[in-house]
């Protein structure tokens, strides 16, 4: 495996841990709620696919995330590593919709 393909599998990975940190068990539930290919956000969680820089940032707006905060995650757990529980106890208080809803504050 290369570097490009390492890199995909790495992106692939943090936003299937940031979908699952948000309630999701199911890509297709996250696809299809917010509004994109079941397909395509497959092949993205799994590095089948290149993420575009627009694709990458409305995925991260969904989960109220900047780059580079996406970029710092723990690829393991998909938090931040510094303030991971922080973050996660903030997370479960959120309330995804769609991509056209802003997000709630339960």
């Amino acid at each position: 495996m290369d570097r490009y393909e390492q890199a995909l599998r790495d992106v692939g990975l943090r936003l299937k841990k940031l979908r699952e940190n948000a309630g999701y068990t199911s890509y297709e539930n996250f696809a299809i709620q917010n509004e994109f290919s079941r397909m395509q956000y497959w092949r993205l969680e799994n590095g089948k696919a290149n993420l575009t820089l627009r694709s990458l940032v409305t995925i991260l707006d969904i989960h109220a995330l900047s780059v580079e905060e996406f970029f710092e995650l723990d690829p393991t757990t998909g938090y931040p590593s510094v303030y991971a529980e922080k973050h996660a106890a903030e997370k479960r208080k959120v309330v995804y919709t769609s991509t056209k809803a802003k997000k709630k504050k339960v």
